[in-house]
């Protein structure tokens, strides 16, 4: 009898831990899946778990997901692979995270991801992946209207800012603006990038020629006035070079030195001879010894000759003398050579004011020089007159780079360089373009001295409509001014 009253008793016991355990009891034991079922508390752990630094700035992760039963995964974060913290927190069905940090240069960050369900239960931890932070991502940028694009060492192209007409190139038909620098696909072949005033270009390393964003006058070069929300080829020829984008039209240079230009050709800013429209590449006369090109917003420049100077060339609007061929009001729609000198090396145009480099080390500007306050040029208190031909800022010799930008001609705004790579910047300053600390007008150069371990760490600069870049030596991306448009 005693053993029959044992044997009860285990067997009441079984039952109960089998059936009756109220902890487990509350829980859906059993997830139907393809027809079979599985306990929700095991979990596969994730696998494979990857991460890599894109920029400075971002950690792309991804991880295998081998569950069908969690309810997201937990991203766990070190930078001594001993103590993690929780990241982040996924939804169900996640395989990928991008990490946006802050992060510290040259310092080592590890990872980890595990599955878990809203229960409490979680799986085990995937591999560990870690990842080293290290300057010299950002290798050039070019700033628009109100958008920005960047280019990494690794082939890869980012945009951020207003985004109304496709300029982003992120397919994205909804989002009106994009706050932090986004990768434009999964292409890793860029070499060249440009933003123009509401469109955007790019070159890949064989040749070929890209193009997205606003294109009412063809300014995309593929053929109609449609917009494009993501790069299209323009064409099929793979020997193009180098671009440059005005405020509604683009020329651009190929292999063979021959200049090409398309897009709005009111008045003649296309250099074809006329004032028709183009809505793809066409040459621009017969010469095959092109070698920079630059577009103001109606206007155009060009230097030819090699290897390092030559002539320079220009047509278009020229209402403020900025073609520099000595007067104003009038335009050309053929190139013109300005003076006689072969010396020119760098050119960059804004709205209606023009600044060159010479060989000599010496900056030049002419056209709109400030008529309402704005002192474009540069040119300290002599006075805010407009000039027609090329005149001397200042008397140093020791200019290597320069960028004009604004949004309306009496908005211009200068950045230059020295070849000691420190910055210096005058014209207008209303949104703080400057990067001199404050918005107060600048006459002549100021140097840009914020932050301190910038001072001279400069290797390139771009000046987009209110807005500026930089790029300093440690690969990182500095930017000024109106944010207002996200741009």
């Amino acid at each position: 009898m005693k053993k029959v009253i044992l044997f009860l008793s285990v067997l009441v016991i079984l039952i109960v831990l089998t059936f009756g355990a109220k902890s487990c009891g509350s829980r859906s034991s059993k997830k139907v899946t393809a027809g079979s079922s599985i306990d929700t508390f095991i979990i596969n752990a994730p696998s494979n778990l990857s991460a890599t630094a894109v920029s400075p700035y971002q950690v792309n992760l991804a991880w295998l997901d081998n569950s069908n039963n969690e309810d997201g995964f937990e991203i766990e974060r070190s930078t001594d692979a001993i103590n993690y913290g929780v990241l982040t927190t996924t939804g169900v069905d996640v395989s990928s995270y991008a990490d946006f940090g802050p992060f510290v240069l040259y310092s080592t960050y590890y990872y980890r991801v595990r599955a878990y369900n809203t229960i409490g239960d979680r799986s085990a931890y995937s591999n560990v992946s870690y990842e080293l932070i290290l300057p010299g991502a950002w290798v050039s940028a070019s700033a628009g209207e109100a958008h920005s694009l960047a280019l990494t060492n690794n082939g890869t192209i980012w945009s951020w800012g207003w985004n109304l007409y496709g300029q982003l190139g992120l397919n994205d038909y909804i989002s009106v603006t994009i706050t932090r620098p986004t990768q434009i696909g999964s292409a890793i072949d860029w070499s060249f990038i440009k933003a123009s005033s509401y469109s955007s270009y790019a070159i890949k390393t064989r040749g070929t020629l890209w193009s997205w964003g606003a294109n009412e006058y063809g300014q995309l070069g593929v053929g109609d006035t449609y917009d494009r929300f993501s790069p299209e080829q323009v064409g099929t020829e793979s020997d193009w070079v180098t671009l440059a984008g005005g405020g509604y039209h683009v020329l651009a240079i190929k292999t063979s030195r021959t200049l090409w230009s398309w897009g709005f050709n009111n008045p003649g800013q296309l250099g074809l001879g006329d004032m028709i429209n183009r809505y793809t590449p066409t040459q621009v006369g017969t010469d095959s010894e092109w070698r920079s090109v630059v577009a103001g917003f109606a206007y155009s420049l060009a230097i030819k000759s090699e290897p390092f100077s030559g002539t320079l060339w220009t047509w278009g609007v020229n209402s403020y003398g900025q073609l520099g061929l000595g007067d104003s009001n009038n335009f050309r729609s053929t190139p013109t050579q300005v003076g006689t000198e072969s010396d020119w090396l760098i050119i960059s145009a804004g709205i209606a004011h023009t600044i060159g480099i010479k060989t000599t080390g010496t900056l030049w500007g002419w056209g709109y020089n400030g008529s309402n306050g704005g002192w474009t040029l540069g040119l300290g208190n002599a006075d805010n007159k407009d000039r027609c031909t090329p005149t001397q800022l200042g008397t140093d010799s020791n200019w290597i780079g320069v960028s004009a930008g604004g949004d309306r001609f009496d908005y211009g705004f200068t950045i230059a360089r020295k070849t000691d790579s420190s910055l210096w910047s005058w014209g207008r300053n209303n949104y703080g373009q400057l990067g001199v600390g404050d918005t107060i007008v600048k006459k002549e150069p100021v140097q840009i001295t914020f932050p301190d371990e910038m001072k001279n760490a400069w290797i390139s600069i771009t000046a987009g409509s209110l807005h500026s870049i930089g790029l300093s030596f440690y690969g990182d991306l500095w930017v000024w001014g109106a944010m207002n448009i996200a741009n």
